[in-house]
């Protein structure tokens, strides 16, 4: 029985792994952008978008959402890795599966292969 990301991110260590996909930011709204502001925390174009479960948003207002900000060390199998900030939600993720934005995924994957398996920790 395997365990979901959402158990794995809300453990002390943060550890886990899973699967990664990526998608296109050019809109440039990203839904924490209030809360990153907030925190001084400059997301770059290498960040991660989170499932609402994940994110702890619970019919709350998604910019509010407590992962927010937190820094991941996500990792290919081949040991490329990537540091990135959690910055947005991803509507069709489940707690089984976190999306990349195209900067951060093209450091440990192809965008052809679409979808690569992954390990991550909270790093910050």
């Amino acid at each position: 029985m395997g365990v979901t990301i959402g158990a794995i991110l809300k453990r002390q260590d943060g550890g886990g792994s899973g699967k990664a996909s990526f998608y296109d930011t050019q809109g440039g709204f990203v839904a924490c952008t209030d809360i990153l502001k907030e925190k001084n925390i400059d997301m770059g174009t290498e960040f991660v978008a989170l499932g609402k479960e994940t994110m702890g948003e619970s019919g709350a207002d998604p910019r509010r959402a407590e992962w927010c900000g937190k820094k991941l060390k996500v990792k290919n199998k081949q040991g490329g890795e990537v540091e990135v900030v959690v910055a947005d939600l991803c509507p069709s993720c489940n707690s089984s599966k976190i999306d990349l934005s195209q900067d951060a995924f093209s450091k440990i994957g192809s965008e052809s292969d679409g979808v690569i398996d992954v390990s991550w920790e909270v790093v910050g």
